[in-house]
C-alpha cells in the first residue's frame, strides 16, 4: 500500500501543502524543534547529501571558532557553536516540507518549498514588510533554539537530571557512529565530513558537547511533558465554554455557478482572429436568476443525506445533460472546517452554523457569493448549498488496531477484476486460519502483519495503527473496530476499496478523542509557560553574525 492510500486509510481529510494560516503560525511561533533524541542524526544524514556551506580555510577556521556570535545569559557562542543550531534548523524545516509533501508529489515536492534550493539564503526575501531574508529568519530562530536549549540544559543541570539508559548509550556511541557516517560518505576524517556539513570551523570535540547539551535538554523537557498529569474535572473545566471546538463535522456542499446559465450571447471577433462570446446586461442577468430558482429549489429538497442531496442535484435542468453530485466532507473537526470550506468571504459564518446547537441532520443552507463587476459594484457570481449531515463529539474512547492488508490486484487498466477479488479473498482467509492454527496471540499476529501485509504504512510496525478516533479509517475499517461489542483480541476480515484487511482488535485506549486532544492542549500550554519563563531568565544579545553562513545554499 502506497504512502498516499496509507493517509487514504486513515481518511485524514488534510492538505499535503501547508495553509497560510500554518506559514502564518510559523512565523508567529519561530519554533522549529523536534525535542528527540534522534533529531541531530537524522539532520546529520540528510544535510550530509544538501551541502550548504562552503568550506574554507583552516586557519579560517580557527576565526571561526574563537569569534563571538552571541551572548546566552552568562555563555558567550563562537560562530561554530551557532552554526551547529543554523545548520539543524534549516535542515528541519527542508525535512518537515519533504515529510508532508513527498508522498504525494513525488520528487515535485521542492517546488512547494516556500524558497529556492538553488539560490542563497541572503538572496531570498522572507518578510517584504522588513526585508529580511530566509538567511535572517533561520539565524533569528537558531539563536532562539540555542537560548531555549541552553536554559532547559543548564535547568537539568540545576535538578540534578540524568538521562535514560537508552539516551546515554546513544550518546556514549555518537562518536563511533559519526566516524561510520564520515566514511559512508566518503570522508577521509570525522572532522572532515563535519566541516563539510556545518562549515569551517565544526570539530568532533564541540560537535560532540552540542550534541550532549541539546539532547539533555530536548530529553529534559520531554520528561517534564510527561510528569503533566490531568483528571476528568480538568478536561470538563476546560471545554465547558467550548465544547463544540473538540467535536467533528459531516457536510456536503454544492455550488450553483450563475456562469453556466448564461444563454445566447454574441461572437466577437477582435483583431488577431481570436473569437469569444460577449452576453448582455439582461443575459447575465437571466443567468443570476436562474441561479437563484435553482439554489432554492436545493434548499427545498428535502435532501437528508448525500445521496438525496446528489439526486436533487442532478434533477436540476442545468444537469440533465451531465453527472452532477455535491461534495461530500466526514468528520472533519471543527478547527479545520474554514479549510473545506471553500470561499474565504464566509467560511467562518458556515464553521459557526454548522456547529451550531440544535443543528439537525438534513438542515441546510445557502451563502451568496459575489465580485466586483467593471463598475466597482458586487454582483452573484454563484450560491453556495451547504448540508449538515452530522457531528460527533468525540467521545468514543479511541482504540489501537492491528491489521493485515491483502491488497486488490489491479488489471493492465487500473481495474479489478472479480477473480482478483476472490483471489485476495481466499488469501486473507489462508493467513487468518494459519495464525488460528499456530499461536494465535497478538505477538504471532504482528510477526505475520511484518511478513505479509501490503499496508506499508503500519506492516512494518506489526500492522498497528494506535490512538485510532471515530471517523478516522475508512468507513468499512471504522466500523468494524468502533462496534460496541467489539472485544480484545477478536479478529475478522474486512472489505474496502483497498483490499482485504485482516483486522486484530488491541483494546481501548484509556482516553476519549475529545479529551486526547484537550490533554494535548492543556499539556502544551503548562509546558510553554514552564519553558518561556526558563527562557526568559536569558539575557540574548547579538556581539558579531558577520561569520555566520548567510549564503546558505540547499542544492
Amino acid at each position: 500500500m502506497s504512502a498516499s492510500n496509507k493517509k487514504k486509510l486513515r481518511k485524514e481529510q488534510q492538505s499535503a501543502a501547508l495553509t497560510e494560516k500554518q506559514r502564518r503560525q510559523q512565523k508567529e511561533d519561530k519554533s522549529l524543534k523536534a525535542y528527540t533524541i534522534t533529531f541531530v542524526v537524522v539532520m546529520v544524514l540528510v544535510i550530509a547529501i544538501v551541502l550548504g556551506i562552503a568550506l574554507k580555510t583552516p586557519v579560517e577556521g580557527a576565526i571561526l571558532r574563537g569569534s563571538k556570535a552571541v551572548s546566552i545569559g552568562d555563555r558567550t557562542l563562537s560562530t561554530t557553536e551557532l552554526s551547529y543550531f543554523y545548520v539543524d534548523v534549516i535542515n528541519e524545516y527542508y525535512s518537515y516540507y519533504y515529510s508532508q509533501l513527498y508522498s504525494t508529489y513525488g520528487s515535485y515536492w521542492s517546488i512547494f518549498l516556500p524558497f529556492s534550493t538553488s539560490t542563497p539564503l541572503n538572496e531570498q526575501e522572507y518578510d517584504s514588510t522588513d526585508g529580511t531574508t530566509w538567511a535572517d529568519y533561520f539565524i533569528d530562530v537558531a539563536i532562539d533554539n540555542a537560548a531555549s536549549t541552553y536554559a532547559l540544559y543548564d535547568e537539568a543541570m540545576a535538578e540534578n537530571y540524568t538521562l535514560d539508559e537508552d539516551t546515554q548509550a546513544t550518546l556514549d556511541a555518537m562518536e563511533e557512529n559519526m566516524e561510520y557516517y564520515a566514511s559512508y560518505y566518503g570522508y577521509s576524517s570525522t572532522n572532515a565530513y563535519l566541516r563539510a556539513v556545518y562549515g569551517s570551523g565544526a570539530t568532533l570535540k564541540s560537535y560532540l558537547k552540542y550534541y550532549e547539551i541539546y539532547a539533555t535538554a530536548m530529553a529534559f523537557y520531554s520528561d517534564y511533558s510527561d510528569s503533566l498529569t490531568y483528571t476528568e474535572d480538568d478536561y470538563r473545566a476546560y471545554d465547558a465554554d467550548i465544547y463544540n471546538e473538540y467535536s467533528s463535522y459531516c457536510f456536503a456542499y454544492y455550488t450553483v455557478t450563475a456562469s453556466s446559465y448564461l444563454e445566447g450571447g454574441t461572437e466577437v471577433t477582435d483583431d488577431d482572429g481570436n473569437t469569444t462570446t460577449e452576453y448582455s446586461d439582461e443575459e447575465y442577468a437571466a443567468a443570476r436568476e436562474a441561479a437563484r430558482a435553482d439554489m432554492e429549489t436545493l434548499l427545498a429538497s428535502g435532501a437528508t443525506d448525500a445521496d438525496s442531496f446528489d439526486e436533487a442535484i442532478q434533477a436540476l435542468e442545468i444537469n440533465a445533460d451531465a453527472t452532477a453530485s455535491c461534495t461530500e466532507y466526514s468528520y472533519v473537526q471543527y478547527a479545520n472546517l474554514t479549510s473545506y470550506i471553500s470561499n474565504s468571504s464566509f467560511n467562518e459564518e458556515a464553521q459557526q452554523w454548522l456547529s451550531e446547537d440544535g443543528r439537525a441532520v438534513g438542515d441546510i443552507t445557502s451563502y451568496t457569493i459575489t465580485t466586483e463587476n467593471d463598475d466597482g459594484e458586487e454582483e452573484v457570481s454563484s450560491y453556495y448549498v451547504l448540508l449538515y449531515l452530522g457531528s460527533n463529539d468525540n467521545t468514543d474512547l479511541m482504540i489501537n488496531v492491528r491489521h493485515i492488508l491483502v491488497a486488490f490486484e489491479e488489471d493492465d487498466d487500473g481495474n479489478v477484476t472479480d477473480e482478483a477479488k476472490e483471489a485476495a479473498l481466499e488469501e486473507a482467509q489462508t493467513l487468518l486460519a494459519s495464525w488460528k492454527a499456530g499461536a494465535s496471540t497478538e505477538d504471532a499476529f504482528a510477526e505475520l502483519a511484518e511478513e505479509n501485509s501490503d499496508d506499508t504504512g503500519s506492516s512494518s510496525n506489526g500492522g498497528l495503527y494506535e490512538n485510532v478516533y471515530y471517523g478516522e479509517m475508512v468507513d468499512a475499517f471504522n466500523d468494524w473496530c468502533f462496534d460496541e461489542n467489539r472485544k480484545a483480541g477478536n479478529t475478522d476480515i474486512v472489505e474496502t476499496d483497498y483490499g482485504y484487511h485482516i483486522m486484530y482488535f488491541v483494546g481501548q485506549c484509556e482516553l476519549s478523542y475529545r479529551d486526547y486532544m484537550i490533554d494535548t492542549q492543556l499539556r502544551s500550554d503548562d509546558l510553554s509557560a514552564w519553558h518561556d519563563g526558563l527562557v526568559a531568565e536569558y539575557e540574548v544579545t547579538v556581539l558579531d553574525l558577520s561569520h555566520m553562513a548567510y549564503d546558505f545554499t540547499l542544492s
